[in-house]
């Protein structure tokens, strides 16, 4: 029994740089791929960075086609998006919902993460399946600064989700009346047909 016990520390030991990269190298492509967007996940910048110099694609989707930015977007890893970013990853990737990165950022309130994603080039009015941008989550969770931020580089505050409902509408219910002001004095309209 004390053989096993000591197998299980040795194996619970924190690993070296060096015998990270050396487990890396042992990995298939598709394994490394798949461990890439569970550790931006998990915003283990070290091990990502070790995974994208052992040629994990930045751009991998996994079963529900999201990515390592699509999840390092979502809890605010800042540092992993960067280096995502700087690797090529492609911020209009949609998830299965048709969501990106900047619909993640948005949602959450990761205002550096929205600001990097659209420093890029992110296109700002994608809808997802149902018709949501990042402006409507970021308007619907109170997210004054990231909506600023979205409607000053251009964002259509009248884009209308399937049920014809604007950002507008949504902090409206939600009774966010700064983020209503703000929409208001970007142009959003109140009454819009689709």
């Amino acid at each position: 029994m004390k053989l096993v016990s000591e197998s299980i520390k040795d194996y619970l030991k924190p690993k070296s740089k060096e015998q990270i990269l050396k487990d890396i190298e042992l990995l298939s492509q598709e394994r490394k791929d798949q461990e890439l967007i569970k550790q931006a996940k998990k915003g283990n910048k070290e091990v990502v960075e070790l995974l994208l110099d052992a040629g994990a694609d930045p751009n991998i989707q996994n079963e529900r086609d999201e990515t390592a930015l699509i999840w390092a977007s979502t809890y605010g890893n800042k540092e992993v998006v960067e280096m995502l970013l700087d690797a090529g990853a492609d911020p209009n990737i949609q998830n299965e919902r048709d969501e990106t990165a900047l619909h993640s950022a948005s949602m959450h309130g990761h205002k550096e993460v929205v600001e990097m994603l659209l420093d890029v080039g992110v296109d700002p009015n994608v809808q997802n399946k149902y018709g949501k941008t990042a402006l409507m989550w970021a308007a619907v969770n109170n997210h004054k600064e990231i909506v600023e931020m979205l409607l000053k580089v251009g964002v259509d505050p009248n884009i209308q989700d399937e049920y014809g409902k604007t950002a507008l509408h949504f902090a409206s219910m939600e009774g966010h009346k700064e983020v209503v002001d703000l929409l208001k004095k970007y142009g959003a309209e109140i009454y819009k047909k689709k």
